[in-house]
């Protein structure tokens, strides 16, 4: 509670217990009987919320809870007690090549030391923001299928921006996502690096790979034959 007014005094202010939204007027005593902290703190900040823990037992770091309003295709409801590998069934070759290094990666964060990010990307056929099992997404605005992945008009970059810290007490990973989408067309308009380097990207994915995000594997060249008049536009 401490680090929100203590950054952003326009936006939060502190009073024992109690924390004011500043710009949205809403109020959280977090001494109230039934208060969950991650609930409050899921409502007080932009970003999602996964809390990662790994006990004595544990190969590695397992889902504790979180608050995650942007999911893309999957839910803490279901991944919630999963260790990471089997969080990450569904992405292929993680359990083979990721495993291990987020392993490692994980291991390093110490609750003294800065915040670790990494930037997520993937192509999404829709502009909605929360993608699960649990919400059926309304129709875009385009007329093509939503699953009509064979023109750049109807894809979305999607970009996440994931931070790790250890808490001190509990020395549990705090995991934060800040999802970030735009028309793709939009998102490489005068771009000339970004659409070689998403082009680049495309180009050199595995097959799998290029199935998971969005089975892209038929609209690769298109998209890159598009991206000079994007780009340029």
């Amino acid at each position: 509670m401490a680090e929100l007014p203590a950054h952003h005094p326009h936006r939060y202010q502190v009073q024992g217990p109690v924390i004011h939204n500043l710009l949205t007027g809403d109020v959280f005593d977090t001494s109230a009987p039934g208060t969950d902290p991650l609930e409050v703190a899921g409502q007080l900040v932009q970003e999602d919320l996964v809390l990662l823990t790994r006990g004595g037992g544990d190969s590695h770091y397992r889902v504790l809870g979180g608050v995650v309003c942007f999911p893309a295709h999957w839910s803490v409801l279901e991944k919630l007690g999963q260790q990471l590998p089997d969080v990450h069934d569904p992405v292929p070759r993680w359990r083979t090549d990721a495993a291990r290094p987020a392993l490692n990666f994980l291991s390093r964060l110490s609750p003294d030391s800065p915040p670790l990010i990494r930037w997520n990307w993937t192509l999404m056929p829709t502009p909605e923001l929360h993608l699960s099992n649990f919400y059926d997404a309304p129709p875009g605005p385009h007329t093509a299928p939503p699953d009509d992945v064979s023109g750049i008009e109807h894809l979305h970059l999607r970009l996440e921006r994931q931070f790790f810290h250890r808490l001190p007490q509990s020395q549990c990973v705090v995991f934060t996502i800040r999802t970030y989408q735009r028309p793709l067309h939009q998102a490489v308009a005068g771009r000339p690096v970004m659409a070689g380097a998403l082009a680049g990207a495309l180009r050199d994915l595995p097959y799998e790979h290029l199935q998971y995000k969005v089975n892209l594997q038929n609209g690769v060249c298109m998209i890159v034959r598009k991206k000079q008049h994007y780009s340029a536009a």
